[in-house]
């Protein structure tokens, strides 16, 4: 997290707070050349007017499998 003191020089849209949040998962074997990931993130944002808030949530799959040559 992180989070910044009003100053009066500041502009409206300077970010006052933003949290960022990540989980990574890995499955599978390196020996058969198969496996999957995954991966889940979060963020907030709120800029120092108080007007302008935002979210974002973000869900990634992956999987790999390698077919006999």
């Amino acid at each position: 997290m992180v989070t910044a003191p009003d100053k009066s020089f500041y502009p409206d849209t300077l970010n006052k707070r933003l949290d960022y949040g990540a989980a990574n998962l890995l499955t599978g074997s390196c020996r058969t050349a198969r496996g999957s990931a995954s991966s889940i993130s979060t963020a907030v944002r709120e800029v120092i007017d108080g007007g302008d808030t935002g979210t974002a949530h973000r869900l990634q799959f992956a999987i790999r499998f390698n077919l006999p040559s």
